[in-house]
């Protein structure tokens, strides 16, 4: 085909074109808590003066005109329309109208409410009280009323729907609540809190598609904590008496289970035996050393205090002789006949040696005796007293 016959046709065509309307665009219809809206695109070339009209039908009704067109004006490219049945499947579609002119129906795709409606987004009603939250998450209404006039909740229309509730601290999520059953008698609860803490609440919608719901987001911040009690000067304060009566108590018991046993004593004629083998201690006299010499020399007879001047100097001289030298047995060439004070010094060492002995003798046996007596009283249990009759303790 040539280029001028082209041309011809095109020229033809604008000809006819001219004066006609074009349709509009995009038409679709849109639920969000059943509220049901048509939408469109006016065309570029249609007049600024041009009006729309608006049909509608289910899958057994014909074609019926929106008249009644819900908040649309003869320009408004939105319609709001009502479908009674939410299970029924249904169709719109449009036309502009200018100048006694009419363009051809643009058709929108098929919408079913149960299916296809947009939940959301809830309000959320928030209480904090000692750092519990209680969040009642109130739906929104739908078109459709109750025979007192009010109109229903989303949730009362669309049965299986139901909340999760998200507690977010910053982007952290702390805590997630199932709201299935929320309402103002009974709310959704989270805790326990912190104090001076920014939370977000948010809701998730369950039982519809996720692409379906629109969330809701609530923010708080949690108050200061008061001042703390002194919990631990109180502890303290609780815990010593505490352990103070504990302790008196153990002892108290340990009394009752285990009391001290009986003081044990003696018999009358072992501690008068006891007594009676008491020897008094040895009383120095006022001149010590005439009695040393009185027990020293008995065969000599009692000295006066003259003979007893006189013979101290020799017993001290003779125990100096003494000492110097040593001879075996008192014999030996070289050992000279023995001087009355050598004679003194040696009869003074035998006799404190055997006093000695003697004392060391008495003392083994009063032990032995007191020893005795003890064991005696042991196996025989008797409960007198032990304290010596008549006389201090010996031992």
């Amino acid at each position: 085909m040539s280029p001028a016959l082209l041309l011809l046709l095109s020229l033809a065509s604008c000809s006819l074109l001219q004066g006609m309307l074009l349709r509009p665009r995009h038409v679709r219809l849109e639920a969000q808590n059943f509220h049901v809206r048509l939408h469109w695109e006016p065309d570029p070339s249609s007049p600024s003066y041009a009006t729309y009209e608006v049909q509608w039908r289910n899958r057994t009704s014909s074609w019926t005109k929106a008249g009644a067109c819900r908040g649309n004006s003869s320009i408004s490219s939105v319609c709001e329309l009502y479908f009674d049945n939410i299970y029924d499947i249904y169709w719109a579609r449009v036309r502009v109208v200018a100048g006694g002119e009419q363009s051809e129906w643009a058709s929108s795709s098929e919408l079913q409410l149960y299916r296809d409606t947009i939940v959301g987004p809830p309000k959320l009603s928030c209480l904090l009280q000692d750092q519990i939250l209680s969040v009642n998450i109130i739906t929104p209404r739908t078109p459709y009323q109750r025979r007192t006039g009010s109109y229903k909740p989303v949730n009362q229309v669309l049965l299986k729907l139901w909340y999760w509730l998200h507690l977010y601290e910053g982007e952290l999520l702390v805590q997630q609540v199932s709201c299935e059953r929320s309402s103002e008698e009974e709310p959704c609860t989270v805790g326990q809190l912190k104090a001076s803490t920014r939370y977000c609440v948010r809701t998730v919608a369950a039982g519809v598609a996720r692409e379906r719901s629109r969330e809701a987001e609530q923010c708080l911040l949690t108050p200061a904590a008061p001042a703390g009690f002194p919990w631990v000067i109180a502890m303290l304060s609780i815990f010593f008496p505490l352990l103070l009566l504990s302790v008196a108590g153990l002892c108290f018991m340990m009394l009752q289970l285990f009391p001290n046993p009986p003081e044990t004593r003696l018999p009358r004629a072992l501690a008068e035996l006891t007594v009676a083998m008491w020897v008094p201690p040895l009383q120095l006299e006022e001149d010590p050393l005439a009695l040393l010499l009185q027990t020293v020399l008995p065969s000599r007879g009692p000295l006066s205090a003259g003979q007893a001047s006189a013979t101290v100097p020799q017993l001290l001289q003779g125990l100096a002789q003494d000492v110097s030298g040593y001879c075996a047995n008192g014999f030996g060439p070289d050992c000279p006949e023995p001087s009355q004070g050598q004679v003194l010094s040696r009869e003074f060492k035998s006799q404190t040696t055997f006093t000695k002995n003697t004392l060391v003798q008495i003392s083994s046996a009063k032990l032995n005796v007191h020893q005795e007596v003890l064991w005696l009283q042991f196996w025989q249990g008797d409960e007198r007293d032990l304290s010596w009759e008549g006389s201090d303790n010996p031992f």
